[in-house]
């Protein structure tokens, strides 16, 4: 199809543009509108104050106010800054200098979170120390401290200047900074790759102005001779220059190609010979920092003389010398990160008058942060350490003091603070004095009102009996104003005034007087809401008042044995007279003190309420004990003594076994016994005495103790007591009475008793025993192989009762494979009678080794050694049971063999070797499987289909697999006799798929353990369909293609492209439409005759493919301009863009016009 273009569609384009820019210039003037109305709304404070009064839930009068506080986000600044440290000079002093500059830098970056210092030292060499990133303080300084310094000439400044550099680049904080620690030149340097020179100042005449030089020892030539006047643009970072003992340094460099070539365009290929190689580099390095923005600071040693600093030209920010200490730690406390804030800031709230603070005293912020109360002037002061934008708040409770709501309207706004002011410190530093908004409440009122009168006994009144007093919610008295609640009930009841001695005699309530009551209901209503009661007391004198007398105490049940009745003052204390106290005393008891602690202690106002209690308690009267010997006389041979006894209890027993009947003994005599009955005291100290005396001897005893060997505690072995002995009779015993096995008889020692003393402990008898002698024999055994005992000879002799005989256990010891001697029957200890001894001779145990093998016992052969110790006793033969022949069993092989047999474990442990070999391979299982792949034409895919049944069978592990290429007759080789494997690939092969097949199998074409299948897959082979172009018989082979498709598939028709200027003749297919080899496809194009086109139609154009034109506002093809009022606003990017409209208006302009002109041309 031919597209026709109009004339008219330059109008078209002209009106669619003029349009888009009115709407543009519409959007832009609204968007710049907006941006300015945003920016006139910034002028806020920096923190937002707030207050609340909220009333509590299910109170009145009390409500919780809320102040809060919300600032704006932190100002946080990071800087990171690399120490740059020169360790080429060891210089105790200036080792001194410089690590101290480096600390007190440390010290007064490293102040927060919010810096990073990095180290970077320098040498002579191109390879740097890593570099040590520091966060705090304590990793910085150790990091200096573990600086080498060393004593060498070379000094590569610029590669740790350049590394600094690299690190900041990386970095993301705000401020960045590079320090250079040193004060000395460099002396190495990177190498210039190129430089810019003043090309037109060494041109003149139409020549170079060029000086003779020697380079590269390749002779004398000439060269524009820059000396220091150039500037370098680029540095070679891979390759180190310079002499190192110099700073000195000269090199030809070549231009920029940026810059070499004269004003007028003359180029100059040569290279520059320049002077100060080293100085200008390391001017550039720092240039460069500069230039990234980076600060760049120099601190040397004391010298003043710093030469490094004069390497770095003029793009050094600071220089500091090292024992500036102050300037290093104003410069670089400056220069640390920091985050602004809003700090310090201080509420005041001082409360009103009218209100009591709840629980002031453990207030706490939002934050847990206590709150300071001053309850002298009601003021909560309250401090915010830091203001941020999560709001802090401080939530305190009042309520109405009682005393002010008597004089409060209920109807007026009433303020909670008299003052409530904050102050602050901003981001800025600056202190701000502000003030919360005005928070205020109105209170609620409801009230009893109650009066207290003293009346006399007509019921006047003669004065108040206590301040008037208000009813609270809970019935409860208070002397301030409560607020109570409409429509309840109130029961107001008298104060019980009894023990002032007053009586109530009325009550006074809403004009009635109430006599037979104590109290009286009182209901609130909205036109009633504050009422009064009165209550009316009268004043009584004397009370009734009964006493009970009681003997011995007193209790409520107990019966007295007399009551009398007096007369007392109310409310006086309860006294009573001596006689009143004694009046009905019994004998033999004491008159009290005062009255039983159960009595009354006030007279009440109730006639015989009040009730005192007299207890009278027994007195007390001594005794005396007199002891007499053999009868009771008062004579000197009979009296012995008396023992006062302290006064008891009146009618106390004195029980006589109770009585001591010892105190005074004689020697030799039994206890003394009580001659009455029990004594029961009496008020007649002369008739209360008890007599004790002593008639009978008494029985001492005595004691035998018998021991061994000699009188000692450790041979001690028992005794014989007899108790019945009397005093002044003979001892009498059995001296053999523990005469034991082995010992002689007992000898009576010397300094043993024989008559019975009147002292119990020198009645003692010592018998001691000594040992006798016996024989032994020892016997020696040794143990066989079968465990069975073999006698091997006796030992004779004879020792003392209870010695050790002395045994050697090793007197028939065999030469080998045996332990020490063991004792086995028998004791070392002699004992009384035939003394035999055992001694046997136990096989010892040997260590043996277990070595494993695959096929033979060889060295080449050997798998491993269990790596497990094992024992054997002596002569005990190991068996295959008690080896481990799987241990390291070959993956494919059967459980192993002892290759020796049975093993007799020796005396040598070199020779106790046990060899298992492992020589029987194990069977697997293999598959085989063949496959062909079908190709689908409908999806374009490929799969693999099994030709026949997978054989499967058995074989020796490891057996060899060949795959062979046969005509086909045997199909598969079996095992048989043989020891390989024969795979036979063709045996399926068919026409249409490649002799190559793909194999998969076992690793290493041998039968693995596992997964031992076999896939051999024939693959489907491809064909070219090479499709040939030809125009009026002439073959383009520039659109010649090919394209290639599986075996067997269908040849597609094609659908040949139109051609400009051709038209489609003949296309030309194979025989057949299904592949099965190479094949051509021909088509044929015969050219087109175009008809000629009238000189006044409209021009005829190719159309132009897949072109879309958008839709656009027509203009009238007699408009040639498009009008439209501009609205300018304040906003730059929209003066722009009507800039870009304009310039877009001219240009359509200039369209509209060269299309006319052409087509009058035309």
């Amino acid at each position: 199809m031919i597209g026709i273009t109009k004339k008219h569609k330059s109008k078209r384009i002209l009106s669619f543009i003029l349009s888009m820019i009115l709407v543009l210039s519409t959007a832009l003037g609204a968007a710049g509108t907006v941006v300015l109305a945003d920016e006139a709304t910034t002028n806020e404070k920096d923190v937002t104050l707030n207050k609340t009064a909220k009333l509590v839930d299910g109170k009145e009068n009390t409500w919780d106010v809320t102040l809060s506080l919300t600032g704006e986000e932190p100002d946080i600044t990071e800087t990171e800054v690399v120490f740059v440290i020169d360790v080429t000079k060891n210089a105790k002093e200036y080792i001194k200098s410089i690590k101290q500059a480096a600390k007190t830098a440390a010290e007064s970056l490293l102040t927060n979170e919010y810096t990073v210092v990095d180290v970077v030292t320098y040498s002579d060499s191109k390879e740097l120390e890593p570099t040590v990133k520091c966060e705090n303080l304590n990793e910085l300084n150790a990091a200096i401290d573990n600086i080498q310094f060393k004593n060498i000439k070379g000094k590569f400044m610029q590669a740790g200047v350049h590394e600094a550099k690299e690190i900041l680049d990386q970095s993301a904080a705000d401020n960045k900074a590079i320090v250079l620690f040193s004060d000395r030149k460099p002396t190495y340097g990177y190498e210039i790759a190129s430089i810019k020179i003043n090309l037109d100042k060494y041109y003149k005449n139409k020549k170079f102005i060029e000086k003779k030089h020697s380079y590269f020892s390749r002779g004398f030539s000439r060269f524009i001779e820059a000396d220091q006047d150039y500037e370098i643009t680029a540095m070679n970072y891979e390759k180190r220059v310079g002499k190192g003992d110099t700073s000195e340094l000269e090199a030809y460099r070549p231009l920029d190609s940026n810059y070499n070539k004269t004003s007028s365009g003359v180029m100059y290929n040569k290279d520059i010979f320049i002077k100060n190689v080293l100085i200008k580099a390391m001017e550039y390095e720092s240039s460069q920092i500069t230039k990234s923005g980076y600060l760049l600071y120099s601190i040397g040693s004391t010298d003043s003389n710093n030469e490094a600093v004069k390497a770095l030209g003029d793009n050094v920010t600071k220089e500091i010398k090292a024992n500036d200490t102050s300037e290093i730690t104003n410069t670089f406390v400056a220069l640390a990160g920091s985050k602004k804030e809003i700090t310090n800031a201080t509420v005041t709230e001082v409360v009103s008058d009218n209100f009591n603070l709840v629980n002031a005293s453990n207030l706490t912020d939002s934050n847990g942060n206590p709150v300071i109360y001053d309850e002298a002037t009601n003021t909560l002061t309250w401090s915010v350490d830091t203001v941020s934008s999560k709001p802090a708040t401080l939530t305190y409770r009042v309520e109405v003091k009682n005393d002010k709501l008597a004089t409060l309207d209920k109807n007026t706004d009433y303020s909670i603070s008299k003052t409530s002011s904050i102050s602050y410190t901003n981001k800025n530093g600056a202190t701000i004095n502000d003030g919360f908004p005005e928070a205020t409440v109105n209170v609620s009122k409801r009230s009893i009102k109650l009066n207290f009168n003293v009346v006399d006994e007509n019921g006047n009144v003669i004065t108040t009996k206590k301040a008037s007093e208000y009813v609270s919610g809970d019935n409860s008295r208070s002397s301030e104003y409560s607020l109570l609640t409409y429509a309840k009930t109130y029961v107001v009841k008298a104060d019980d005034f009894t023990s002032d001695n007053y009586v109530l005699k009325s009550i006074d309530y809403n004009g009635h007087n109430y006599t037979d009551t104590d109290k009286v209901s009182v209901v609130l209503t909205a036109d009633n809401s504050e009422q009064e009661v009165t209550f009316n007391y009268y004043k009584k004198e004397m009370s009734k008042v009964t006493v009970n007398y009681y003997e011995n105490s007193y209790s409520k049940d107990a019966t007295p044995i007399n009551t009398e009745t007096i007369d007392l003052p109310v409310g006086s204390n309860v006294t009573l007279t001596a006689e009143q106290m004694s009046m009905h005393k019994p004998d033999g008891y004491v008159t009290p003190a005062a009255v039983d602690s159960s009595s009354s202690t006030v007279v009440t106002l109730e006639d015989y309420e009040t009730v005192v209690n007299v207890v009278y308690t027994k007195d007390s009267f001594p005794y005396t004990i007199k002891y007499y010997k053999d009868d009771l006389l008062d004579d000197k041979d009979h009296y012995l003594g008396s023992d006062p006894k302290d006064a008891v209890e009146f009618e106390t027993v004195i029980k006589a076994e109770d009585v001591d009947v010892t105190l005074y003994k004689p020697d030799g005599y039994e206890d003394g016994a009580v001659q009455s009955t029990d004594l029961k005291i009496t008020s007649d100290a002369d008739k209360n005495v008890i007599n004790v005396l002593y008639s009978t001897k008494a029985k001492i005893g005595y004691e035998v103790r018998y021991y061994h060997d000699s009188v000692d505690d450790s041979n001690y072995i028992d005794k014989y007591v007899n108790e019945e002995a009397v005093f002044e009779t003979t001892i009498d015993f059995d001296v053999d009475l523990h005469k034991g096995e082995g010992y002689k008889s007992g000898v009576i020692q010397s300094n043993s008793a024989t008559t019975v003393t009147s002292d119990r402990d020198n009645n003692i008898v010592y018998v001691v025993y000594e040992k006798d002698s016996f024989p032994y024999t020892i016997n020696y055994y040794k143990k066989s192989a079968s465990d069975e005992e073999v006698e091997l000879g006796t030992v004779t002799g004879s020792a003392v009762f209870e010695s050790t005989i002395d045994v050697d256990v090793n007197a028939k010891k065999p030469t080998e494979g045996y332990k020490e001697g063991v004792i086995v029957e028998g004791n070392t200890t002699v004992k009384a009678g035939e003394n035999v001894i055992k001694v046997v001779y136990d096989r010892d145990t040997f260590g043996y080794t277990v070595n494993y093998y695959k096929d033979s016992v060889s060295e080449d052969n050997k798998l491993d050694t269990d790596p497990a110790s094992h024992e054997a006793l002596y002569d005990t033969v190991i068996k295959s049971e008690d080896v481990d022949l799987t241990m390291f069993k070959p993956d494919g092989y059967e459980a192993g063999v002892i290759e020796t047999g049975n093993f007799t474990i020796t005396a040598n442990e070199a020779n106790n070797v046990i060899n298992v070999v492992y020589k029987t391979k194990s069977d697997v299982d293999y598959t085989i499987e063949y496959y062909k792949q079908v190709y689908n034409e409908d999806t374009d895919t490929i799969t693999e289909e099994m030709i026949g049944e997978p054989v499967k069978s058995t074989a020796k592990f490891e057996t060899p697999i060949e795959y062979i290429q046969s005509d086909g007759a045997t199909r598969f080789a079996t095992t048989g006799e043989t020891d390989k494997l024969t795979i036979d690939l063709g045996a399926y092969l068919e026409a249409g798929y490649k002799s190559e097949v793909l194999v998969t199998g076992p690793e290493g074409d041998k039968l693995g353990l596992e997964d031992n299948t076999i896939k051999i897959v024939y693959q489907l082979e491809k064909y070219t369909i090479t499709t040939e172009y030809y125009f009026d018989d002439e073959i383009d082979d520039s659109m010649t293609t090919t394209t290639e498709q599986y075996f067997a598939t269908t040849i597609n028709e094609l659908t040949p492209a139109a051609v400009e200027g051709y038209e489609l003749a003949t296309v030309e297919y194979p025989g057949s439409d299904t592949l099965s080899g190479d094949v051509t496809i021909k088509v044929n194009y015969k050219k087109l005759v175009v008809p000629e086109v009238a000189a006044d139609e409209d021009t005829v154009v190719a159309p132009v493919a897949d072109t879309v034109v958008a839709p656009i506002a027509e203009v009238a093809a007699d408009e040639d301009s498009v009008s439209g009022e501009i609205t300018g606003t304040s906003d730059s990017n929209a003066n722009v863009i009507y800039s870009i409209a304009l310039m877009l208006l001219a240009g359509c302009v200039a369209v509209v016009s060269f299309k006319k002109s052409s087509k009058e041309e035309n």
